[in-house]
């Protein structure tokens, strides 16, 4: 564990609170959450909010959640694993949530609700597949002979 992840799980408790406040929404904490249909696939999202949504919380560097205020989106890195959690509870929507408490009180906090496309499912479920078959190969090969 880095000292920048460290920081992001000692700080997440924060963010759902600030989040739950910003918002007026409940969050609830989540298990690991198995597809319901994909055999060795599931998500590990940060929990389920009280509409029917789910959220994924970073709690990044000052520098980083300056430059995702200034850019006003999602990055870009986040959306596969967002897409792939959406994918796993039916396609809900997703909420991005940024925060860093040593930002002036305004700036701390960056949300974002994120509805994947039916492409964008298509595209993650096809490439979990094709990962997940590439693994039974490797697996069997490891394993031939035993």
């Amino acid at each position: 564990v880095t000292q920048e992840m460290q920081w992001g799980i000692d700080t997440e408790p924060q963010a759902k609170s600030a989040f739950e406040s910003a918002t007026g929404l409940i969050v609830t904490d989540l298990p690991f959450v198995p597809h319901p249909t994909i055999e060795n696939l599931g998500c590990s999202p940060d929990g389920q909010v009280s509409d029917g949504c789910l959220i994924e919380i970073k709690c990044p560097s000052s520098l980083t959640m300056l430059e995702w205020l200034l850019n006003g989106v999602i990055p870009e890195e986040y959306k596969p694993q967002m897409i792939l959690q959406s994918l796993c509870f039916g396609g809900v929507p997703v909420y991005f949530c940024g925060y860093d408490p040593r930002l002036p009180e305004k700036r701390q906090l960056f949300i974002r609700k994120f509805e994947p496309t039916h492409e964008e499912l298509t595209v993650i479920e096809t490439a979990a597949k094709q990962f997940l078959e590439e693994v039974d190969a490797m697996f069997d090969l490891l394993t031939k002979g035993d």
